[in-house]
């Protein structure tokens, strides 16, 4: 039987049998090897169990895709945030490069002390600040009679709780005075101190009363050649007390300042800066000024030489022409 089925496989055509199927025996049957197809043999294997992925490709399941699509808008929303922070820090570096190296005050400075035009820039946001019109300019002078009438406690509280603790601005002048040399002044500035007492309490109807009052006082005084004793009676104000008028004691203080108490020391610090580049910008216009002006007057100096040395020519050839001219008429008699 066995020997029928091989010479069965041997009788069929190569074509309508698989060559996986023939049996191994038949390879050496004649003819045999001619028929094989290597393609043939490809095609008739089964499909591998496992299959390579191609590779940059990441699958992930469902469950995984939907936990990063949850977690993303959390992400990336910082992302942005630090990226758009970084950004801006970067272009306002290289704002403040470019604005120190192009500054056209250094180039009038001279030395390496050479100023720049960081007071015109203070002073322009300081106006920046004025013309919002928060109030900040009134908390931070009522802060400052604060730190220095109670400067064992804080001054960054609400106004209402400085009133409370007794800082105000006539108990402020009160304590501290020092209007003696200048009267006048000690007069206008309690009036001004009764209508920030007002704004401080709120009651804005009586401050622009005040306020009123005080236009009406300094008209008068002007016209009567700075004398206030009608004026103030005008302003319908009471006495000030005598505490105000009283010398001022700066020697007599712990730190002493140059400037008034008051006052931030970021708006003086700004208009000094502002007054020395005014300064270095006077001085270095006239120097341009003089040096244009030179050449004119070396000119103007030339001329008035020249013209009295053609004037004492001209009298030197007076008398010569005289005499040949004399001459001349007596040879003709």
């Amino acid at each position: 039987m066995r020997t029928a089925a091989i010479e069965a496989g041997v009788a069929e055509p190569p074509s309508r049998a698989s060559a996986l199927r023939k049996p191994l025996g038949g390879s050496t049957t004649a003819g045999l090897s001619s028929a094989l197809n290597l393609g043939g043999l490809v095609k008739a294997m089964p499909p591998p169990k496992t299959q390579i992925k191609q590779p940059g490709k990441v699958t992930f399941t469902q469950d995984e895709a939907e936990e990063m699509e949850a977690e993303l808008p959390e992400v990336a929303p910082d992302l942005a945030r630090a990226v758009l922070e970084q950004s801006r820090a970067l272009t306002a570096l290289v704002n403040q490069i470019a604005t120190s190296s192009s500054d056209p005050l250094q180039d009038l400075g001279s030395g390496p002390s050479a100023l720049s035009s960081k007071g015109a820039a203070g002073r322009a946001r300081l106006q920046a600040e004025l013309a919002q019109h928060k109030g900040v300019f009134f908390q931070s002078v009522l802060q400052s009679m604060a730190r220095r009438m109670q400067p064992a406690q804080t001054a960054d509280v609400e106004m209402s709780a400085l009133r409370d603790r007794g800082v105000t601005p006539t108990q402020y002048l009160e304590r501290f005075g020092g209007y003696g040399r200048t009267r006048d002044l000690g007069f206008i500035n309690w009036q001004v101190a009764l209508c920030l007492n007002h704004m401080q309490e709120e009651n804005f109807q009586a401050a622009k009363d005040a306020l009123a009052l005080l236009f009406v006082c300094l008209e008068q005084t002007a016209m009567d050649g700075g004398k206030m004793e009608v004026g103030l009676l005008l302003a319908l104000v009471e006495d000030p007390p005598q505490s105000l008028f009283s010398g001022r004691s700066q020697a007599l203080a712990v730190n002493p300042r140059p400037f008034a108490p008051t006052a931030n020391q970021r708006w003086v610090t700004t208009a000094l800066q502002y007054l020395k580049e005014m300064d270095v910008i006077i001085t270095r216009r006239a120097e341009v000024t003089s040096s244009k002006s030179s050449p004119s007057d070396a000119q103007g100096s030339n001329a008035p030489t020249s013209t009295p040395s053609s004037k004492k020519k001209g009298k030197g050839k007076g008398p010569k022409a005289k005499a040949a001219a004399q001459a001349a008429v007596e040879e003709e008699v």
